[in-house]
């Protein structure tokens, strides 16, 4: 067990999902289709984890959902190997269901090895993500993301939570927090 010394190991450079990592993901996706949720769309964090978390979620030749990569929702970046992500040209091809087109560059131009993005510029992301998901034409949109960007997404921006229990609780993995936003024309 690493800890967090694997947060600065270079091979770990946008990091997989381990066996757990899939279990979980693949546990999530059967109570979603258990609770037989409805579901218009995924916008999921370009990184390989969200990516793999979100395709094992919903199975595209079982479950064929629009998934849309949006690098606004990815996690915090800079300093760790592990959130920087691999080249478009090269994840694509290992997930051709899911929609690149607005991620805007090939490479990873967000990371910088030697600065970790600051909680303010998450939170000024979270901002500009809000205004994508008002911006969409769906209303059941499943977010696969990263447990900084939720966290800051769910306490700093105006959000109701179903579950007041579960506000300002740091997110588990694979955990589906249903929330509800406002300011849809």
């Amino acid at each position: 067990m690493l800890g967090a010394a694997a947060y600065k190991k270079t091979s770990l450079t946008d990091a997989r999902l381990d066996e757990t990592g899939r279990l979980q993901a693949s546990t999530l996706g059967d109570r979603i289709r258990e609770a037989r949720m409805i579901v218009d769309v995924v916008l999921v964090s370009p990184l390989t984890r969200t990516l793999e978390t979100g395709t094992l979620m919903f199975p595209p030749a079982a479950h064929p959902v629009p998934f849309v990569a949006a690098e606004l929702c990815r996690e915090a970046h800079g300093g760790h190997p592990c959130d920087q992500r691999r080249p478009v040209s090269v994840v694509a091809k290992e997930f051709p269901h899911v929609d690149f087109t607005g991620v805007g560059t090939d490479e990873d131009t967000w990371h910088n090895p030697d600065r970790r993005e600051t909680v303010r510029e998450v939170a000024i992301r979270c901002d500009k993500f809000l205004n994508v998901l008002r911006a969409r034409p769906e209303r059941n949109i499943v977010v696969v993301s990263h447990g900084v960007f939720l966290e800051t997404l769910l306490n700093r921006c105006t959000l109701s939570c179903s579950d007041d229990s579960i506000k300002g609780r740091r997110f588990e993995n694979a955990e589906m927090r249903s929330v509800v936003i406002g300011g849809w024309s």
